[in-house]
């Protein structure tokens, strides 16, 4: 979304336990795909090609967005690099 009247620095308030729900989610769907067989990955290449991501690159994805949910849900961190 590319709107310009959106202010995506915005601070928002979301539940600490609703944001580790969905660090599992991605987490779990993250090995589980990949964890997949060839049939699994045939499939996602036959329905994303040529435009899609790779599904390394979503797998790689998912992992940093789940890393990010649950540090983000345990607490401030003073290190925003870290």
């Amino acid at each position: 979304m590319n709107d310009a009247s959106v202010d995506y620095e915005r601070v928002v308030r979301v539940a600490a336990w609703e944001l580790d729900e969905w660090a599992w989610l991605c987490a779990r769907l993250e090995e589980w795909l990949t964890d997949c067989g060839w049939d699994v990955r045939r499939d996602y290449q036959d329905h994303t090609w040529p435009l899609g991501p790779q599904l390394d690159d979503v797998t790689w994805q998912l992992a940093s967005m789940a890393n990010r949910m649950r540090r983000l849900a345990s607490g401030p961190v003073t290190d925003p690099l870290a």
